[in-house]
């Protein structure tokens, strides 16, 4: 692409140029992001598999993009144990419960549907740079930062699910009336 260009036929020409798919997966994280507003109830194994598959989606595209090299998923991984370290002494979220069924009863927030964004928006930025720059795939910085903050935004789930199975008191039952 001619880099005289203005900024806006740039941009115009990307997401003109963007394969319809990846308009789906942004649809399909934002309801996704959406449902986690409101209070919701979760099992374990649903607080377990929510980050390793959005993990899996993060290293998918760090390896796409960089390819399945070392200091790249060190860099991921870095990313993401920075982020549940740091994370570590935060309180469970807002009174997230254990029910005596064994699920967990989760307030709402905000913070998962932004992570989801801010995961879609790394990911569709990295793309069309590589494709604009496929040299910066070689180069120390890109290819060490981009993994780090595709890592970080991972961690963001794994803490919180890790926050909610830890740190969820149990559901007292209710007294009964004399």
């Amino acid at each position: 692409m001619p880099t005289d260009l203005p900024l806006s036929t740039v941009i115009s020409q990307v997401i003109l140029h963007t394969p319809h798919w990846v308009w789906g997966v942004l649809a399909l994280i934002t309801v996704l992001g959406l449902r986690q507003l409101s209070d919701y109830t979760a099992s374990r194994t649903r607080l377990t598999l929510v980050p390793v598959m959005l993990g899996a989606y993060s290293l998918a595209g760090i390896t796409s993009a960089f390819g399945v090299q070392a200091g790249v998923l060190l860099a991921w991984a870095v990313g993401a144990a920075l982020v549940v370290a740091a994370s570590a002494g935060v309180a469970s979220p807002r009174q997230s419960v254990r029910l005596a069924d064994g699920r967990y009863a989760v307030p709402g927030s905000l913070v998962p549907l932004v992570a989801m964004w801010a995961m879609f928006g790394v990911r569709y930025v990295m793309a069309v740079a590589l494709i604009m720059h496929p040299q910066w795939a070689h180069g120390t910085v890109f290819s060490v930062a981009l993994p780090m903050v595709c890592g970080a935004l991972t961690g963001v789930f794994l803490a919180r699910s890790l926050r909610v199975l830890k740190g969820s008191p149990s559901a007292e039952p209710a007294p009964l009336a004399a």
